[in-house]
């Protein structure tokens, strides 16, 4: 146990999480020690993978909801309530047509039915050079999006500048 802790400390001390995440573990079939040493990498990647998934952190879905184009249809303003609360649908509704750094999809251009009634505007935000997430204005295909685009240019530009002070 003692070679592995000392393997393991060698290996893993100032790796970040991203990388331990994705790093290609060998050691199967091979010596004890190196089963365990495997295994216990295997269990620490499970953890650091965990420790990056993305998270979403939603506010103002009852200011989007009072909009008066989701008052006409009670059940609809239901539905999209629904989807909103749903953290899962709602990542994947905004990593959708992730191909750049900065996009917007409007109304009927969203593949999700559900998000027809809405825009979407996202930028991403950077550690240095790596992607550490994205932040959203979800509205009415009505909002406007000059004022939308500015705050989202800004505040991610922010993110961006402070996560790498700290972290990059």
């Amino acid at each position: 146990i003692g070679q592995a802790n000392q393997f393991l400390h060698q290996k893993l001390i100032g790796m970040k999480l991203f990388d331990l995440s994705t790093m290609e573990i060998k050691g199967e079939g091979g010596s004890p020690l190196s089963q365990l040493i495997a295994a216990t990498l295997r269990a620490a990647q499970a953890e650091a993978k965990g420790l990056i998934k993305g998270h979403v952190f939603e506010d103002g879905k009852e200011y989007l909801i009072a909009q008066p184009e989701f008052q006409r249809d009670p059940a609809e303003r239901e539905e999209l309530l629904r989807s909103l609360e749903d953290d899962d649908w709602l990542a994947s509704a905004l990593s959708a047509n992730d191909a750049g750094r900065i996009w917007v999809t409007i109304g009927q251009e969203h593949q999700d039915q559900r998000l027809h009634p809405l825009s979407v505007a996202r930028r991403k935000f950077f550690v240095g050079k790596q992607e550490a997430g994205a932040i959203a204005v979800v509205g009415p295909t009505r909002m406007d999006y000059e004022r939308g685009n500015a705050l989202l240019d800004f505040t991610a530009n922010s993110i961006t500048d402070t996560l790498t002070r700290l972290y990059g």
